[in-house]
C-alpha cells in the first residue's frame, strides 16, 4: 500500500440537493455500487442537515482517492455537498470545513493555502466546485483558521 502524501486539497461540490438529511452515505453507494469503486472518492466532506454542518471522513488520509482523474496519488479530495452552480455555500459552511478539516490537514501536511485547488484546474471542462463557490474567500478562512492553530 502506498502512502499518501498530498500536494494539493482539491474542492468539489456533489451536485447534489442539501438541506435536511444526510446525504453522504448516497454519494458512497453511488460511488461503490454504480461507479465500482473500493469507497467513496473523496477523503471528507462537509453537508448541510437541518440547521448545523455535519463533516464526514470518506477513504482514509493515507490512502489515495477517487476524485480528480491523474491527481489522486498527489491529493486529497474535499467534497462540499450542494449545488453551488445556483447557490453560493456561505459563509458558516466554509467556516466549519476549514475549522475541522481543511486548516487541519494544511497544519498537519505543512500545506498552504495556495495548495487549495478547485476541481475545475484539474479538469477544465468541469465547474466543480461551482460558478458560485468563492475559492479566495475559502483560502481567507483556511488562512485565519491555520494562524489560530
Amino acid at each position: 500500500m502506498q502512502i499518501l502524501v498530498p500536494k494539493w486539497i482539491v474542492i468539489h461540490h456533489s451536485l447534489t440537493p442539501d438541506g435536511s438529511t444526510l446525504s453522504w452515505d448516497n454519494i458512497h453507494s453511488y460511488h461503490t455500487n454504480v461507479k465500482g469503486w473500493s469507497d467513496i472518492g473523496y477523503q471528507a466532506g462537509i453537508e448541510q442537515v437541518d440547521e448545523g454542518f455535519v463533516c464526514m471522513f470518506g477513504r482514509p488520509d493515507v490512502l489515495a482517492g477517487a476524485h480528480t482523474r491523474g491527481y489522486n496519488s498527489r491529493s486529497f479530495g474535499f467534497c462540499f455537498v450542494g449545488n453551488f452552480d445556483l447557490r453560493a455555500p456561505g459563509r458558516p459552511r466554509l467556516r466549519e470545513a476549514a475549522r475541522r478539516v481543511l486548516a487541519p490537514w494544511c497544519h498537519r501536511y505543512s500545506l498552504t493555502v495556495d495548495q487549495i485547488k478547485p476541481h475545475y484546474e484539474f479538469a477544465s471542462h468541469k465547474t466543480c466546485p461551482g460558478k458560485l463557490f468563492d475559492m479566495q474567500l475559502l483560502k481567507t478562512i483556511v488562512q485565519e483558521e491555520i494562524d489560530a492553530i
